[in-house]
């Protein structure tokens, strides 16, 4: 089978971390088995069988997935191949881990279900539910063919943001069936509740408050409690989750807002613009202004100068 991926962006455009959302497709597996058959998995990752069988073993469980099989791979998974059939059809489809928690993190429910999917990752797709999936991966390439403008990357990510919302809830649907008590169990423990918690606490502060302190005594746990839960639910450390909606809602603030950037650095509690600056180029990899006139190029090639950070 020929290699086949394709990006959300043109690499050539990803010259920062916040250019780097994207989506994968390709039928083959050795984009996941690089060198080995036993890798981690960084990105949230879907295996449809579209023909023949697959044995996989994911975090020490095994997993046979026969014709019309869909796995899914939440990230920082532990993923061995066994056996692979050699009339093998697949189609293997790979959010990055950025993009997957861009489309989440503001769900109410969503980490209990991904803990659900966590215990229970397979499940029979129907007809019409495979329909659906190719339609999705069809307007995705036919998306990308076309030449680039400034809308390309908004609609694809939309496309994507659907078909990522559409593939949850195929893999999501009816399947507590499929559980046992104990794992449903497992699904509603009280980490994802405190989890849950926090990250909509997260959410709703828009960004304004950057320590693990503040929302340790906004849910009454101690910073150090409330850090280990959060690591054990998802994998990822409660400062960059906290810091990474924050600087979520600054790139809205410099997309979409007429505030200058002093006016932005207030808004988000930052004692100077200075500080602003170091913040938002430390988890970007460039400036605020930079990043603004980055927008303005590709939108009418002009570029604005460096006075606004001082205004």
């Amino acid at each position: 089978m020929n290699k086949d991926i394709r990006n959300i962006y043109n690499q050539e455009t990803s010259k920062n971390f916040y250019d780097n959302d994207y989506v994968k497709i390709t039928d083959r597996l050795d984009y996941i088995f690089h060198e080995s058959k036993s890798e981690k998995i960084e990105e949230f990752t879907f295996v449809y069988c579209e023909k023949g069988e697959l044995k996989i073993e994911l975090n020490n469980t095994v997993f046979c997935l026969h014709k019309n099989d869909i796995l899914v791979c939440l990230p920082n998974s532990l993923i061995n191949l066994i056996e692979e059939k050699s009339d093998n059809k697949l189609i293997i489809i790979c959010f990055s881990n950025r993009l997957a928690h861009r489309m989440t993190q503001t769900e109410k429910g969503t980490w209990k279900m991904m803990e659900h999917l966590h215990v229970c990752p397979v499940r029979h797709m129907t007809k019409n539910e495979y329909i659906v999936l190719k339609k999705y991966i069809d307007l995705i390439s036919d998306k990308i063919d076309v030449d680039a403008d400034k809308f390309q990357k908004d609609i694809l990510m939309h496309i994507a943001s659907a078909m990522f919302t559409e593939m949850i809830a195929i893999a999501y649907q009816n399947s507590y069936e499929d559980c046992t008590d104990d794992s449903s169990e497992e699904c509603l423990r009280q980490s994802d509740y405190i989890f849950n918690n926090f990250m909509e606490a997260v959410t709703a502060d828009k960004g304004r408050h950057r320590t693990i302190g503040y929302y340790a005594e906004m849910l009454c746990y101690t910073p150090k409690y409330l850090s280990t839960i959060v690591k054990k639910v998802c994998g990822k450390n409660a400062l960059t989750l906290i810091n990474d909606n924050a600087v979520e809602h600054i790139i809205a603030e410099l997309k979409y807002s007429d505030k200058n950037i002093k006016q932005i650095a207030f808004d988000f509690n930052f004692s100077n613009n200075s500080f602003f600056s170091k913040f938002f180029k430390m988890h970007t990899g460039i400036s605020p202004t930079e990043y603004r006139n980055n927008i303005i190029k590709n939108e009418d090639g002009k570029t604005e100068t460096e006075k606004d950070e001082n205004r």
